[in-house]
This record gives C-alpha cells, structure tokens and sequence, in this order.
C-alpha cells in the first residue's frame, strides 16, 4: 500500500491530434497493453484529467487514442513526456483525495425532491435536493422524503438520519460530492490515499 503516484502504470504522449477537442495520442509498454476504456492521467501529483482510452489503428497494437471527457488546456500535455494512470474506478476516489476542494461537514437530513417519470417505464427518478427545474417545465413533481441518504465517495458507507452508522459528512461545494466523517479525516484531510493498493495496480 501506498501514496507514490509515480508506481502506477504511465503513458507517452506521442501527438496532441486536436488542441481544441482534446484528443490525445498515447504509446505505453507491453505489460500496459491492456487499457482501454475511460481512466483518469495525472497531469501532476494533485490534479487527474478524466477521459477514455480508444483503439485506434490495428498496426499499431501499442497506441490509443484519449479522449478528453471534460475541458483541459492542452498545454498541460507536452509531447514524448510521460503521465501516470489509473482506471475510472480508482481514480474517482483519488481525486476526492488528491485534489484542493472546498468541503462543508454537514448533518444529514431526509428531504424532499424533485422526480420526474421515465416515459418508456414510468419509474419515477429522483433528482439531487439541489435540483430546481425551470418554472413552466410541468414534467418534475415534489416527491416527500425521497432524498433519504448519500453514498460516502471512497469507502461507499451509507450516510443517512435513521438506522445508520453515520449520519455526519463532508460535502464538496464545486460539484455535492459525499464523503463520511470518517474517510474525511483518514483519506481527505490527510491527502492520504492508501485505500488503493497502487503495487497491485501495476500488475494488471
């Protein structure tokens, strides 16, 4: 276990193909010659850039393309340097940790929120108490109590106001991202992300 970044698989930034959509051509070795899929690279110790690994050209078995999921100034990818990697399950949880955020710890409470009813089912989806749909938009009704707990974002605990373990928690502001009092001041506070196990990682 541990919290050296720089033990995680990495890969070679061979060509920015398109500086305004943020497509990136990578190599990596052998034993990386697995990833594909969405994946987060570190563009430094605190900062992950979220996207996807694709298949590109079947004569070229050792490159992907990676496709920016959200808005990155290129620049922060210079050609022939080299980024660590890790795959979109792991790399969630990291950044909660990793990344400077504001958080606020707050107390749980059930709340009421807006649903809205699939058309082809007719279940009814629940949004975050946050949401606030337009003012003629009919479609959303009031749903009593129906926000009644949140998922810790690393160890995934329940947090809720009745026949919980925790009902306190941290959220970040930027985006209402949960996480326990307790992965807050063990993982978050700490910047401490020994939850992942990176040497098993690098094995994949």
């Amino acid at each position: 276990m541990g919290t050296d970044f720089k033990k995680l698989p990495k890969v070679k930034i061979v060509n920015v193909l398109d500086k305004d959509k943020g497509l990136l051509a990578v190599e990596f070795s052998l034993t990386e010659s697995s990833i594909d899929g969405y994946a987060y690279i570190f563009t430094s110790p605190k900062e992950l850039i979220f996207g996807k690994f694709e298949f590109n050209n079947e004569s070229e078995k050792h490159k992907r393309i990676f496709l920016l999921d959200e808005p990155v100034d290129s620049s922060k990818f210079e050609t022939g340097s080299k980024y660590e990697f890790i795959d979109s399950y792991l790399g969630e949880r990291a950044r909660l940790v990793l990344e400077d955020s504001e958080w606020i710890k707050k107390e749980f409470k059930t709340q009421d929120a807006y649903g809205q009813r699939d058309e082809k089912t007719g279940q009814l989806i629940i949004n975050h108490p946050s949401f606030k749909p337009e003012e003629n938009d009919k479609s959303w009704e009031i749903v009593k109590d129906a926000w009644d707990h949140e998922h810790c974002g690393i160890c995934w605990e329940t947090i809720c106001d009745h026949k919980c373990h925790s009902s306190t928690y941290y959220i970040r502001t930027k985006d209402q991202q949960c996480v326990c009092e307790k992965c807050f001041e063990k993982y978050v506070l700490k910047k401490n992300w020994d939850f992942i196990d990176l040497d098993a990682e690098t094995k994949k």
